[in-house]
């Protein structure tokens, strides 16, 4: 939904929990909060406001990014230059470097996933699919797949995830802005790989370097893959990935936000913002009393249930001795 922030006199967007009769589905809501909280300092990601509960639901409240995904976007404009896409991935790619810092591993980038706004700049959103990079390799451990964007590791149990699952996704993405063309899916992949290089596929637009530097990012076997965003950052732009927060990052001493505000300014505004964020520790507890109150509707209809049986079997009983 779009909403309104009657105290910051700012859209947002709130995303809705759709109640599934799983308490894992309501576990990985409240986990999805509770990560785009803990990455609010993070430029190019999402920021969340605050998280309650009503109509027997939950809600996220996070910041409203106008725009389209990058999906439609090159369904609408067509294919982008290479310049265009290396400029807009930029903060993307050290986001996600900082993502991975924190033991997180995104597991859904796609087209779809990511918001170009009318000034140019991308932001990633729905980390819904984030898991924790010490579980990967658990029971615990769910599929998600997009057939183009998703690495053969994600579609096993057996596989083995890490940074490089995400370095694949955001090559494949890659690959599309400069194409307008979804590459197969890795399973299609294994048997022969189909994958043409970039510099065919643009018409001569990408070089053969960046056309090499995407592939080696998207490699079938992830042993020969890029291993991280720092490495990949690097290969494309020559240069180490910052480890500042300036232009990638809020809260830098007094420099210019990425708003133009002043550093100060920014700061303020942002305790101000997250001031608004509820303690997780209430979030859980309010997850428990919709929880709760779901079991008790459900002991309550088959409490319901068993009185109707019972009473059409004792009107049979009672039937039948008249008889």
């Amino acid at each position: 939904y779009l909403g309104r922030d009657i105290n910051l006199l700012s859209d947002v967007a709130i995303k809705e929990y759709r109640p599934q009769d799983r308490e894992s589905d309501l576990n990985a809501f409240l986990r999805e909060a509770r990560t785009l909280s803990d990455l609010r300092h993070i430029e190019g990601i999402v920021k969340v406001h605050s998280f309650f509960q009503e109509n027997d639901t939950a809600y996220i409240v996070m910041d409203y990014v106008e725009g389209i995904d990058i999906k439609d976007y090159v369904i609408q404009y067509g294919r982008m230059s290479p310049e265009t896409v290396l400029k807009m991935m930029k903060r993307i790619i050290a986001a996600l470097q900082k993502v991975h810092e924190c033991g997180l591993i995104h597991r859904d980038i796609s087209a779809d996933n990511l918001l170009v706004s009318p000034d140019g700049h991308l932001t990633l959103i729905d980390l819904g699919a984030a898991r924790c990079a010490d579980i990967m390799n658990t029971s615990e451990r769910t599929a998600l797949c997009k057939a183009g964007f998703t690495p053969l590791e994600q579609y096993s149990r057996q596989g083995v995830q890490g940074p490089w699952t995400d370095v694949y996704s955001i090559c494949a993405t890659m690959y599309y802005m400069m194409t307008g063309i979804c590459p197969p899916s890795a399973t299609d992949r294994v048997i022969e790989d189909c994958l043409s290089p970039l510099s065919e596929v643009s018409e001569g637009e990408v070089s053969d370097e960046i056309s090499h530097i995407i592939k080696k990012g998207m490699e079938i076997d992830q042993r020969y893959r890029i291993q991280d965003m720092a490495q990949l950052y690097e290969l494309l732009y020559k240069e180490a990935l910052p480890d500042t927060k300036g232009d990638f990052f809020e809260g830098g001493g007094m420099g210019v936000a990425s708003d133009g505000e002043s550093g100060n300014g920014a700061r303020t505004r942002n305790r101000t913002v997250h001031s608004h964020i509820l303690s997780f520790t209430q979030v859980a507890h309010e997850l428990g009393a919709i929880k709760e109150r779901r079991n008790n509707r459900r002991k309550w209809f088959v409490i319901k249930i068993a009185a109707a049986v019972l009473l059409l079997c004792l009107t049979g009983v009672a039937g039948l001795v008249f008889l």
